[in-house]
């Protein structure tokens, strides 16, 4: 099983019996251009750290950015 979560906001996802490694990358994409936060992606189940832990309040503020395309 592959597991892709973020080390900013503790957002998670893996890959499962209805879950395809696209629709993990879609979601990974998905969550990096709507929050400018960068998943990371492993093999393993994800790790719980201090980090991760207190992920409810993020240290990193971000302003969305509106595009017109």
């Amino acid at each position: 099983m592959t597991t892709a979560y973020c080390a900013v906001c503790g957002w998670s996802r893996e890959t499962g019996p209805e879950t395809t490694r696209s629709d993990l990358n879609r979601a990974m994409i998905d969550h990096h251009v709507e929050t400018g936060h960068t998943p990371i992606e492993t093999d393993e189940e994800r790790p719980v750290s201090d980090e991760a832990a207190g992920a409810d309040e993020p240290d990193v503020e971000w302003t969305p950015v509106e595009r017109d395309f």
